[in-house]
């Protein structure tokens, strides 16, 4: 992993409404859905993320680009979320 905080990932699986749909989207889409309260996610945002590996893809580096299947997991750099 290219994680470079201290604290674990936490991991996020794809739902069957992401399938079929590019990393950063669906990134972006599952943030929002669990935490729009906090913050807003954008694509964008995303993308850098992906591109910076604070997020991987069944536990590898990925492109933005990337299609997702149901059941994919999203480890999530815990600062990610944070700023």
């Amino acid at each position: 992993m290219t994680f470079s905080s201290k604290e674990a990932p936490f991991v996020l699986e794809v739902p069957r409404h992401l399938h079929d749909k590019r990393f950063d989207s669906a990134l972006a889409t599952l943030l929002q859905e669990r935490y729009s309260e906090e913050k807003v996610f954008s694509r964008a945002f995303a993308t850098r993320t992906i591109k910076e590996g604070r997020v991987l893809l069944n536990i590898i580096p990925a492109l933005p680009r990337t299609l997702v299947v149901t059941h994919d997991l999203f480890s999530i750099n815990p600062a990610t979320l944070m700023g």
